[in-house]
């Protein structure tokens, strides 16, 4: 017995794009969270840390110029992690979403 498949329709490049536009939105929803988060957790002094942070293509960013040194800390400064537990408090929730992505 023979056994024959034939493709009538390609639907391979619509169901690419249908999983990269999912994707792209799952990642700004991911990153949305993850900069309010950091935004929330973020020690206040003068503000100027808590504005710098963003989202910017996929990216969480906080552009102070003293933001490393709140994260990681210094010889005179013990760290004050904001970025990090955001980022990883999301992770979960990322990766459960980007699993369902890839299920259809």
């Amino acid at each position: 017995m023979t056994v024959q498949i034939v493709v009538r329709t390609n639907m391979l490049p619509s169901l690419s794009r249908s999983i990269a536009a999912r994707a792209k939105a799952e990642v700004k929803q991911a990153t949305d969270a993850i900069a309010a988060a950091a935004q929330s957790a973020a020690p206040v002094e003068t503000g100027e840390l808590r504005a710098s942070i963003a989202e910017t293509k996929g990216e969480v960013v906080a552009s102070s110029d003293h933001a490393g040194y709140v994260e990681f800390g210094t010889v005179h400064m013990a760290a004050q992690p904001f970025l990090t537990p955001a980022a990883e408090a999301e992770r979960p929730r990322f990766v459960d979403r980007m699993r369902k992505v890839a299920d259809l």
